[in-house]
């Protein structure tokens, strides 16, 4: 069995460290950005949500208004 070069093995090992380190940078970047999609997402549904709120509340007063002059025509007869 050949016995390698020492510097050889320390070379492999760099490389493979740079290659090792160049891919936990790159997941972290995706992590990065994945989390401020996220944050982007939230804040649109959170918006979405206060919108339905706001035209459900609109909705609710217009069936009330609706149900007291109901109420008016049926308390005349």
């Amino acid at each position: 069995m050949a016995q390698e070069d020492p510097s050889e093995i320390r070379g492999e090992l760099r490389d493979f460290r740079q290659a090792t380190t160049t891919s936990f940078n790159a997941l972290r970047q995706d992590f990065v950005d994945l989390r401020q999609d996220f944050v982007g997402l939230r804040e649109h549904v959170d918006r979405g949500f206060a919108e339905m709120r706001g035209n459900f509340d609109a909705a609710a007063a217009g069936q009330h208004e609706i149900v007291q002059l109901l109420q008016t025509i049926i308390d005349r007869d």
